[in-house]
């Protein structure tokens, strides 16, 4: 349960009993989380096609340009090639294991594509709450973690759920500084914009790929269009980030 060296820690809390932090742990591990179909899509497409969003890296490496020609007698083009050179075998070798990483998510997607998941936790010494597997997990980069909804949602039916759900979507943008009002007011006025990503994810990567959290605006999208269509009673599945 507690991921610690410190052996000594983990006597101690083998002495304790800790009712409130098992029930804790077990609620979240009772959550069950399912694959968002259409971000899924979009990520996919974004992946074949090469299309860099976010942190999504390139599914190819940077090639070196070819070597100046006067290389061999012009002693200051070679240092700048070389140091070109090297710049690009550094960053292409550290996006092998990004690279290693978005496969791993689209391939556990696609698994796990209509089937609930449920996962397991696990705490650090402080007390702090991980999810255990990596790779598709709420707790990745934004382009993984926004490829996860509830499996089991809740229908807006209050002015307050409403507006949490709008929030949500100003701060995915990076409308983040502004008062909650603003965030709700922000998002009612890009009705038009957010009804246009929503409806084809593949054409408006230029739109949406602008937010300071890409892939959690275009989840965002998606169910905010849903939402105006069905009105309230609508049962969301998107999860919502809260600061305490």
């Amino acid at each position: 349960l507690v991921k610690t060296q410190d052996r000594a820690h983990l006597d101690e809390l083998n002495a304790l009993d800790m009712p409130r932090t098992i029930r804790c742990i077990n609620k979240l591990q009772s959550v069950p989380w399912m694959v968002n179909e259409k971000v899924f899509a979009a990520l996919s497409h974004c992946w074949e096609n090469g299309v860099e969003v976010g942190e999504l890296p390139s599914p190819t490496d940077e090639k070196i340009p070819s070597k100046p020609v006067d290389i061999a007698t012009n002693e200051d083009a070679r240092r700048k090639w070389r140091k070109m050179a090297a710049r690009i075998r550094f960053e292409n070798s550290a996006s092998q294991s990004k690279r290693i990483q978005v496969a791993k998510v689209l391939w556990m997607g696609k698994k796990f594509m209509g089937r609930p998941i449920y996962y397991p936790w696990y705490m650090d010494f402080r007390g702090r709450k991980y999810v255990r597997p990596y790779f598709l997990q709420p707790q990745g980069p934004d382009w993984a973690r926004s490829m996860l909804r509830a499996a089991k949602g809740k229908p807006i039916e209050t002015n307050a759920a409403e507006e949490a759900l709008a929030i949500q979507g100003a701060n995915a943008y990076g409308e983040d500084k502004v008062t909650l009002e603003a965030r709700v007011e922000w998002t009612h006025a890009n009705r038009e914009m957010i009804e246009a990503v929503a409806d084809a994810p593949e054409g408006a990567v230029s739109v949406w790929g602008k937010a300071d959290k890409p892939w959690a605006f275009l989840a965002f999208c998606i169910e905010w269009a849903a939402f105006l269509k069905e009105g309230r009673g609508y049962v969301s599945t998107l999860p919502c980030s809260i600061d305490s």
